[in-house]
């Protein structure tokens, strides 16, 4: 027989048998096969074919020629006819024999065969193939076929591959799933293009127990290598298919390396991508509350700025997104920017890199930065403004923009200083950047006209800058808002309630007008003629308009011709009303005057007789005028350096006894003394950075002046007595326009510059002050008045080039180019000052002389110059005080000196809290040129944009070096805390410490506390914990220290328990005996006298130790409560827990000292700060051993077991005594103890079970008791019935070789 008769015979048998079933095959051209009863055929097959045999042969063999044939193969794997002749619905003749039972394994083999043959030629029918494989109602041997899918999926090309790897979920059953996976796991490591289909499938399989964490596993290690396009499938798998109990480990590894944020792929794909992985997270993240708070227990418990990433902010606004976390995200948003570990910069770089994302997170940004912005910090209302100004530059469209505008404005009403700053901030922000933008938004700006009134003059001025910009600009040339605005302000001059804001609208709108402006120069020069005209008319607004002009010509925003028109004006005036050409040489009245400069006096005392109204105008007019000469003139001010020599039209020198003039006389003559030293001041600010040396020479004879005037205005002061005195307020200032002028932060400021400021400039005022004979104190008044003085520039510091006169030789140096002790103290209280008022929200005009308070940028920048002068200074006053014994000019500066190293140290201080400044380079540049102060070092400032982490520590090192000296010199206690405390900073100032000056600060903190110290500068508890904690926190071995100051406390007072009960005795003998002797004995004082001392001197016994002179039991409190909470800290130190054997030793020293530090509270037990301290910080002891140690007990038991039970034992005991401190607390109703009770033993259970479970799981469940614990007192006394009722007996565990238990404390 050929082979084409026996392929007919073939075809012809399964033909014959399949139609008898009930099965027709297509005939002719027909497509289908039709089978009107598929399940009936199958059925009545596998009955004829189960037995297997020749006929079961026979039909395989027939089936595989029929299927030879691709035509045929086609219509074996497509649909047949049913019922209805135009649609084919019934299963195919492949799926209709898959269903056979018996022949199932043979058309399946022969059908991956087929696949595969398909699959290399490219016929394209193996997805037909796969579809007819798929969800079959019975399958023989699950595990046999999923061996051979898996086995066909490498010869396959991937595309393939791709197929069939998504298939076989659908073919296997549960049986096979095991096999499948693993082999998957295998595929998924060798070729990282299949792990997305791979993904796909395991999402489809049975995954559950260590099966699941597997392919977690596997999962994870692939993490790093996968490409950027797959990994939105990769993490949706990994958190939906994670079971909740590994859900931390997988967002941990999902966070360690997702870093496709700020990397260096770039373009529309990488922005494609991370927007899906971003969609693919924002989803876990709403829909699964497991996955939410997974995230943000992550991203909560990281402690470094370094370890952020850019990913962990648009989490946090994606759990925002939800309504039951907002209030979470934002509070651990507010704490992470308050501990610097949310930067600024960390934020703009986040906000450039993902415009995209900004865009689609404007929901959540938009409530948080309204949170932010209503926050009390100004590190937090500073992020919540570069939120604003992020989403509003991102907005794709007009109404998210909208949106920020809108919310700044509500922000503007709020009423709330800092709130209204920060909005006005971000509004005046956005208008000079992006004034396009901001034009369209004119309707909603001009609302904050209605809440000019309640604002201060710095708030008003940014206003009507907004204003200014947005009527100016070249998009506005169309828009009447210019002309509308010229409207308001001269509404505002005309109305007497509102002149002042109208002033300030004024001079504002003019600093916009631009020679190519569209606005009309003639309508300028007639406003300004306007607001001088009414300005005439009212001393306070002389003073307003003059400072608004000098601020504005000052930032150099306003035209030449504009200034020129301006300093015409002020120059009549200021020659009209104050200069006097008359005063001859010998006339009394002329003070101060430089010899042979001329005779121009500044008419002081003529002014105050004939236009009083104008003196109070007098410091803020030669302000504006001397500015207007050096921007004309390019700094320069020689023009007018004739002011600097002339003298000072005051009363005539030789009227020194006012008591018996007339109270307005007096007053009148203090007032021109008060604005003698306004005009002083004054000059220091125009002429104190000039270069002229004969200019600079007479500035220091000017900064003599001031003390020379303070000191006569004090006295003639003390001639009024009070409360004369104590009433006097200088003509034309009172205190309610003072308070106008600033709010209730700037007043506080006041309140501590004048409380801080130098009594007098006289050599009495380094002296206590005297009683007067009527036993009274005498009293300087002229500090009380330094609230209102105007401020002295930090520019002017540069006079203090000049070497102190005390401490130089005076046959080597000119009189008049040195400076007394007193006058570099008071230009160092000046600088204090200013630094300490740079974060205020508003100032005074009368005390700023500025109009608003000045940046801490600014202010840095005038400093900088003069910062090598201010630490010659200090440096040699620190050596002069270091002297054995001290020369009598030196003696009588001494305090002076003290306080120019005190006055250094303070600024450096506030300096250093410039916390938004930490990582701008002019602060690493001020910083620098301090520490070079004591340095060899070339006085290189920093001239790069950028300071690196090594550089700030460098510059750190050379700072506390500086600070070092500083401190060794200073003899008071008091100054002595205080530098220790700024060095302690400096310390910890960046993010790397130097081990050199750590160990230094370590042996500063204790000297402080070993050296004995007189009763007037006694250690207090404060001062004894900070010099305690830097001397154990910055040592190289905490723990040492710790071990040594707790066997110091335990022994130095041994038998304290025996003392007491001793003393009872002696008292209870003492009553019976004068209880007996009542009647008849008179009683023994002296004898209770001398007995209450000595118990008393017990009491205060001094700890037997002479390292720790501090240390007495008054003290310990104190120590107890810091030891404690070091020797948590030295246990939360990291560490490598690989190396099992230091491990162990670190374990085991910081268990035998807390169970030693827990055993003093048995001896003193009568002190409940003590006791309070051992149980909060025993609680958190016990509870980082067990959350953090117990993995490690657990893995290394077997291999040190009597080395971690020894350790346990120790644990043990401590938290025996931490039972008595709950049971000592109920008893006596101790309030403080009572409210941590709960949680404290919810924290020694969590204990008990813990150590059962690692017992029980090495099976040495016999080592460990456990049972009921007697309830006994702090003395060790069993206590038999517990005083309230809701206590419960506690338990406690033994943990023993033997396993024995033990009740003994």
């Amino acid at each position: 027989m050929t082979e084409s008769s026996g392929s007919s015979l073939s075809q012809c048998f399964l033909k014959t048998s399949l139609e008898s079933l009930g099965f027709s095959f297509a005939s002719g051209n027909a497509r289908f096969h039709r089978c009107i009863h598929p399940e009936s055929t199958s059925m009545n097959l596998n009955k004829a074919l189960i037995g297997g045999g020749p006929t079961t042969e026979r039909f395989l063999k027939a089936f595989d020629r029929h299927i030879e044939d691709e035509r045929k193969l086609q219509q074996a794997l497509q649909k047949c006819l049913g019922t209805d002749e135009t649609l084919a619905v019934q299963p195919s003749l492949i799926r209709i024999l898959l269903n056979v039972d018996s022949i199932q394994q043979h058309v399946v083999g022969v059908l991956l065969e087929k696949l595969v043959e398909s699959a290399e030629e490219g016929k394209g029918v193996q997805r037909q193939i796969l579809q007819q494989m798929r969800w079959l109602d019975n399958i023989i041997d699950g595990k046999e076929l999923s061996e051979k899918l898996v086995e066909i999926i490498p010869v396959c090309p991937p595309p393939v591959q791709r197929d069939l790897i998504a298939a076989i979920p659908d073919i296997v059953d549960d049986r096979g799933h095991r096999n499948v996976i693993k082999s998957f796991m295998e595929l998924m490591q060798e070729s990282s293009e299949l792990t997305v289909p791979i993904l796909d499938a395991f999402s489809n399989l049975t995954l559950k127990g260590e099966i699941a964490e597997q392919v977690v596993n596997s999962v994870l290690n692939t993490l790093v290598s996968t490409r950027l396009e797959d990994l939105p499938v990769l993490i949706r798998f990994l958190l939906q298919s994670t079971p909740r109990k590994g859900l931390q480990k997988v967002v941990t590894a999902l966070r360690m390396n997702l870093n496709f944020f700020g990397g260096a792929r770039r373009g529309k794909s990488a922005k494609q991508d991370s927007s899906l992985i971003l969609d693919t997270l924002k989803s876990a993240v709403r829909f699964q509350r497991a996955v939410a708070l997974a995230f943000f227990k992550e991203i909560a418990a990281i402690e470094k700025a370094v370890e952020h990433k850019i990913l962990d902010l648009w989490i946090l606004l994606m759990i925002h997104s939800l309504s039951s976390h907002r209030r979470q995200v934002e509070s651990l948003m507010k704490k992470k920017i308050l501990a610097e570990l949310f930067t600024l910069s960390f934020f703009k770089f986040a906000f450039q890199q993902h415009r995209s994302v900004v865009q689609d997170m404007s929901v959540s940004l938009l409530t948080i930065a309204s949170t932010f912005l209503q926050s009390d910090s100004a590190q937090v209302r500073a992020v919540g403004g570069l939120f604003y100004t992020n989403l509003f530059s991102a907005a794709e469209g007009i109404h998210l923009r909208q949106d920020v505008v809108g919310n700044l404005i509500t922000h503007v009403g709020s009423g709330m200083q800092g709130e209204i700053n920060s909005a006005l901030d971000q509004l005046q922000s956005l208008c000079e950047r992006l004034p396009s933008l901001m034009q369209p938004m004119v309707a909603f700006v001009r609302g904050m006209l209605d809440f000019l009134e309640g604002f201060t003059k710095a708030q008003i001025r940014k206003v009507y800058q907004i204003f200014g910009r947005l009527a100016t600009c070249k998009e506005a040339k169309s828009s009447t808002f210019a002309s509308e605005l010229m409207i308001v302000i001269r509404k505002q001059l005309t109305n007497p309630h509102f002149q002042d804001i109208g002033v300030v609208g004024a001079v504002a709108l003019l600093s916009y007008v631009t020679p190519e402006g569209h606005t009309s120069s003639k309508d300028m020069l007639g406003l300004l003629d306007s607001i001088f005209r009414i300005a005439k008319s009212n001393s306070g607004l002389q003073i307003l308009l003059a400072d608004e002009f000098s601020l504005t010509i000052e930032r150099q925003t306003l035209t030449p011709e504009l200034v020129n028109n301006v300093q015409d004006k002020i120059a009549d005036d200021f020659e009209a009303y104050f200069l006097n050409e008359d005063l001859k040489e010998e006339d009394p009245r002329g003070w101060m005057g430089i010899s042979g400069e001329g005779s121009v006096a500044i008419g002081i005392w003529p002014t105050l007789n004939s236009a009083k109204s104008h003196i109070v105008s007098l410091p803020a007019s030669f302000r504006l005028l001397q500015i207007c000469e050096g921007f004309q003139h390019q700094g320069s001010r020689l023009g007018i350096d004739a002011l600097l020599a002339a003298k000072l039209f005051l009363y005539p020198k030789d009227r020194e006894d006012i008591s018996n003039l007339a109270h307005e006389d007096q007053e009148k003559m203090c007032s021109s003394l008060f604005y003698a030293i306004q005009w002083t001041r004054e000059l220091l600010n125009a002429f104190g950075d000039q270069k002229e040396e004969d200019v600079r020479t007479k500035v220091a004879q000017r900064a003599r002046d001031i003390l020379e005037l303070e000191a006569k205005l004090g006295k003639l002061m003390k001639q009024m007595g009070d409360p004369a005195a104590s009433n006097f307020i200088p003509f034309g200032i009172t205190d309610n326009d003072f308070k106008t002028c600033t709010d209730s932060a700037s007043i506080s400021s006041l309140k501590t510059a004048v409380k801080l400021a130098p009594k007098s400039a006289s050599k009495s005022a380094s002296k206590r002050p005297k009683k007067s004979s009527k036993g009274k104190l005498d009293k300087n008044h002229v500090p009380r008045l330094r609230k209102y003085y105007r401020t002295v520039s930090l520019k002017s510091l540069q006079i203090l080039e000049y070497p102190l006169k005390e401490l130089c030789n005076q046959e080597n140096f000119d009189p008049g180019s040195t400076l007394d002790a007193s006058v570099v103290r008071y230009m160092i209280e000046e600088m204090r000052y200013l630094l300490n008022d740079t974060d205020r929200t508003s100032s005074s005009h009368s005390r700023m002389g500025r109009g608003e308070s000045v940046s801490a940028a600014d202010m840095l920048s005038d400093l900088l110059p003069s910062i090598p002068y201010i630490c010659h200074h200090a440096d040699a006053s620190a050596e002069a005080l270091q002297r054995g014994e001290l020369e009598p000019e030196i003696l009588e500066c001494c305090n002076d000196l003290r306080a120019i190293i005190r006055g250094v140290a303070e600024s450096l201080d506030i300096i250093l809290r410039m916390d938004h400044l930490k990582e701008d380079p002019l602060l690493w540049k001020v910083l620098e040129q301090f520490a070079l102060a004591g340095s060899e070092e070339e006085k290189k400032l920093i001239e790069y944009s950028e300071v690196s982490e090594d550089q700030k520590l460098h510059i750190c090192k050379l700072l506390y070096k500086f600070l070092k000296t500083l401190h060794v010199s200073l003899p008071h206690l008091g100054d002595k805390v205080f530098v220790m405390d700024l060095m302690e900073k400096v310390v910890i100032y960046t993010e790397s410490r130097c081990q050199e000056s750590c160990a230094s600060l370590s042996e500063i903190g204790h000297n402080l506390l070993v050296t004995r110290w007189s009763k007037d500068e006694k250690l207090g508890s404060g001062t004894i914990g900070r010099a305690l904690r830097m001397y154990i926190g910055f040592a190289d071995d905490p723990l040492d220290i710790i071990e040594s100051l707790v066997a110091t406390m335990t022994a130095g007072i041994p038998n304290r328990r025996g003392k007491r009960k001793n003393k009872r005795k002696s008292n209870q003998k003492k009553k019976k005996r004068k209880s007996a002797n009542k009647e008849n004995e008179p009683e023994d004082n002296n004898a209770e006298d001398v007995d209450c001392k000595g118990e008393g001197d017990a009491e205060e016994q001094p700890v037997r130790d002479p390292l720790h002179a501090t240390l007495s039991t008054s003290t310990l409190p104190a120590y107890y409560s810091v030891v404690v909470d070091e020797l948590v800290k030295s246990f939360s130190r990291p560490r490598k827990a690989s190396d099992t054997e230091p491990t162990l030793v670190f374990l085991s020293r910081h268990a035998r000292a807390f169970k030693c530090i827990m055993q003093l509270c048995k001896i003193y037990y009568d002190k409940t700060p003590l006791l309070t301290s051992a149980l909060k910080s025993g609680r958190a002891f016990v509870e980082r051993f067990v959350r953090h140690n117990f993995q490690f007990v657990q893995t290394n038991f077997s291999s040190c077991q009597k080395d971690i039970v020894d350790m346990l034992k120790a644990v043990q005991q401590g938290t025996r005594v931490m039972q008595m401190i709950c049971t000592h607390g109920k008893r006596n109703r101790v309030s403080n103890l009572i409210s941590i009770i709960p949680t404290s033993k919810k924290v020694l259970e969590n204990f008990i079970y813990q150590v059962k479970k690692i017992f029980k799981g090495n099976d040495c469940l016999g080592a460990f008791w456990q049972g009921n614990l007697k309830h006994r007192g702090m003395d060790g006394k069993e206590i038999s019935q517990p005083q309230s009722s809701d206590e419960e007996d506690e338990r406690e565990d033994e943990t023993d070789d033997g396993g024995t238990q033990s009740d003994e404390n």
